[in-house]
């Protein structure tokens, strides 16, 4: 596993003291004080340079009426100006959820399990999709079917023994981790 996919899909008080450890692990001692806002300034400059919607979400979003929620560990204000900046927030309003929200960010089930009531949406009956292991685990501890668009992350899986079966979604290609195979 690399290193970033250890920390992706951590909600931000698990990603900074993760980050911690690690640095000083290093021997480097505690974090700069100015690491962080440093690393937030540079992540928000990022994503409004490079931020782009996924090829044919909306289309697909617009054929889906059922409910649906975007429940992810980034901060509620990111959250909000990636789903703005892409033109994708309308799709999901009011349901957007942080990892904020909960007392427990990914991997624990809490989001997901938070996010499906406020749909009123049986857990089991719910899908996730997810880009991140940890996300992965946080939807199969929720009891969910948890379809999986990364590589990366279907690889790490693989290698913990995870059951992985492929399903089509419109024209593109995913995995489907099921809870129970």
């Amino acid at each position: 596993m690399s290193i970033w996919t250890g920390f992706q899909g951590l909600g931000s008080t698990d990603f900074w003291a993760a980050l911690d450890v690690d640095y000083q692990t290093l021997g480097k001692g505690p974090l700069p004080e100015t690491f962080g806002p440093d690393l937030d300034a540079a992540t928000q400059a990022r994503i409004d340079r490079e931020l782009a919607e996924i090829k044919g979400i909306k289309q697909l979003l617009a054929a889906h009426d059922g409910p649906r929620a975007v429940a992810s560990s980034s901060r509620l204000h990111r959250l909000t100006h990636k789903l703005q900046h892409t033109g994708l927030f309308p799709y999901f309003e009011p349901h957007i959820y942080s990892g904020e929200q909960v007392t427990n960010g990914k991997p624990a089930p809490d989001l997901f399990l938070f996010a499906a009531d406020k749909l009123g949406v049986d857990p089991k009956a719910a899908l996730v999709v997810e880009d991140s292991v940890n996300g992965v685990k946080a939807g199969l501890a929720a009891g969910m079917t948890v379809g999986v668009l990364s590589a990366e992350v279907i690889v790490t899986m693989a290698t913990r023994n995870s059951c992985l079966a492929p399903v089509h979604i419109g024209s593109s290609t995913a995995t489907t981790t099921w809870p129970r195979c």
